[in-house]
């Protein structure tokens, strides 16, 4: 007796769901260079202990938990350790055809991560931060909190999972007709909870501040405000998760 194989349907299937950012992470990059090798390592130390100083008290933690108190402007922070170089610049002469040696430089070396809730604070202090000598504002990227990223990516595998389960049925009545059962045998994450917005987001050049890449900026980027400093807009962030599912269709 000839049996009968059931028919099985594979489906890739995802959800996306957005908010609009709960936090602003502002990159900064701190450097020196010169023909100094102390000069260049103190300038470097000396900025970045200002800027220590700057975030330090903006973290504010609550006494009892350790966690960031509820008006701080600042949730969390970090500082890379210091890196330092140092090497001899070549020159070529056309005349002489010889490559002569330069006087030896320095650089030093380091970069902040802010990540921030008050997004007033952070417009105003990225606005002194272009101002500042040996500071650079590398841009801003947005996230969503621990908590919100959490639920929306539960949200967004069930999403997930019905809209493969929806799809499977479609294709079960229409190969085998309205009586179809689908059953889900075997599923696979493809993708899970990753959070994506729009890239980083830099800075645009107003008045003395500095010029970014035309192709960097966009409308959803920094503008000026009315006061002449940098307006970061808080953007999306979108979620995504992905699923592979196989069913059995009875």
């Amino acid at each position: 007796m000839e049996s009968t194989r059931r028919l099985e349907i594979h489906i890739e299937a995802s959800s996306t769901v957005s908010r609009l950012a709960e936090r602003g992470i502002l990159f900064i990059g701190v450097s020196s260079s010169g023909t100094s090798k102390s000069t260049v390592f103190e300038d470097t130390t000396r900025v970045s202990n200002e800027l220590q100083a700057l975030f330090g008290p903006l973290n504010a933690k609550d006494a009892s938990t350790g966690l960031p108190s509820a008006n701080a402007a600042v949730t969390w922070w970090s500082m890379q350790s210091i890196t330092t170089r140092t090497w001899i610049p070549t020159t070529y002469d056309s005349k002489t055809q010889e490559h002569k040696q330069g006087e030896r430089q320095y650089s030093a070396n380091t970069s902040f991560t802010v990540k921030f809730k008050d997004f007033a604070r952070l417009n105003d202090i990225a606005t002194d931060l272009t101002t500042q000598q040996f500071v650079t504002v590398n841009g801003v990227t947005w996230g969503l909190t621990d908590v919100t990223r959490d639920a929306l990516a539960c949200e967004n595998r069930r999403n997930a999972v019905a809209n493969a389960i929806a799809k499977a049925r479609d294709y079960a009545t229409a190969a085998v007709g309205e009586h179809a059962v689908v059953r889900a045998v075997d599923l696979k994450e493809l993708q899970d909870g990753s959070e994506t917005g729009a890239g980083r987001v830099m800075p645009q050049g107003m008045g003395g501040m500095m010029q970014m890449p035309q192709m960097l900026q966009s409308q959803t980027g920094p503008v000026p405000s009315v006061h002449g400093g940098l307006n970061f807009r808080p953007q999306d962030v979108d979620l995504q998760a992905k699923v592979k599912v196989k069913f059995s269709v009875e």
